[in-house]
């Protein structure tokens, strides 16, 4: 399962270095996996649980980890005793992440993929998360009820898209709950306000926003981190614009990373004067809340955001 020498120098030659160390950490995961059983591992300085059963998981454990950064402001922002909501939870990178950093507090990570919610409860246990995690087995959106929920045709390496809308007529619908981020507060933390707030909802993340409570976007308001993809917003009738509209200058310093961008650019962006979407696959938000009670927590950030 070793990389071919061709490849090797070729790409050492070409002074590839990331994309060889990528190669070659992809190779050693696979020969791990080929063992067929179940383990910990660590990604970002945080530890997680791959199942070699999980598709999910194991497309989560070969993938480099492009939200390492995002992960680690987490981190530095989260401190005991904070509620946390992962909104599309996936395989609980985020979830984890804060679990990893809270011996108090609630995590709650949202999942409408039944089998996801099944995984992260297993792994929550497993990882010892089980007295601060909690899955709720829901979609995010601006009201209560149920809603078809799309799941794609498995790809090459397992993976599954899931969203609200089906991009293609070949995504199979089921039902799923839907509730609001204020009810998932109310439910969860007694109408506690959260210290931070994760959204990868693909495409539908202005529909959560629109049903938060008006006190989240205040200077007093959580860390947001919120994907915004062009193409995944457009199937919802709604822009990147949108999303920013929802985090004013008056209560939040606010970045975009970009992932996967298309041509050499900085790691991060202020939105100010920005138009290109194009620019990227995808971009994250953080928007830092700006208010006195949170003045060590940002000097927390200075190392990962300008």
């Amino acid at each position: 399962m070793s990389l071919p020498l061709r490849t090797f120098f070729r790409l050492l030659s070409g002074g590839r270095f990331r994309l060889l160390r990528d190669r070659l950490n992809h190779r050693l995961r696979v020969r791990r996996l080929k063992a067929g059983q179940a383990f910990f591992y660590r990604r970002a300085g945080v530890r997680y649980f791959v199942d070699p059963r999980q598709t999910a998981s194991v497309a989560t454990y070969l993938e480099e980890m492009e939200d390492g950064r995002e992960l680690r402001l987490w981190q530095k922002w989260l401190q005991p005793g904070d509620h946390v909501i992962d909104g599309g939870a996936h395989t609980g990178a985020y979830a984890f992440a804060a679990a990893a950093r809270l011996s108090s507090g609630k995590i709650v990570a949202v999942e409408a993929d039944p089998d996801l919610a099944d995984f992260l409860k297993m792994a929550g246990h497993r990882l010892g998360f089980s007295p601060v995690l909690e899955v709720a087995a829901c979609a995010l959106s601006d009201h209560n009820g149920t809603a078809n929920f799309y799941f794609s045709p498995p790809s090459g390496n397992g993976r599954v898209l899931q969203s609200l809308h089906a991009p293609r007529p070949d995504f199979e619908a089921r039902p799923v709950a839907l509730e609001t981020l204020a009810d998932l507060a109310s439910r969860h933390f007694d109408g506690a306000a959260p210290a931070a707030v994760k959204l990868d909802l693909e495409g539908a993340e202005n529909l959560a926003l629109s049903a938060a409570p008006p006190a989240w976007f205040s200077p007093q308001g959580p860390l947001w981190t919120v994907e915004i993809n062009r193409d995944a917003l457009a199937r919802f009738q709604t822009t990147p614009e949108a999303i920013l509209r929802h985090f004013p200058a008056t209560s939040f310093d606010v970045f975009l990373l970009p992932h996967y961008p298309h041509a050499p650019m900085p790691d991060t962006l202020r939105p100010s004067g920005f138009s290109s979407w194009n620019q990227a696959a995808y971009f994250n938000l953080v928007a830092v809340p700006t208010g006195p009670l949170f003045t060590k927590r940002r000097q927390r950030l200075r190392h990962l955001l300008p």
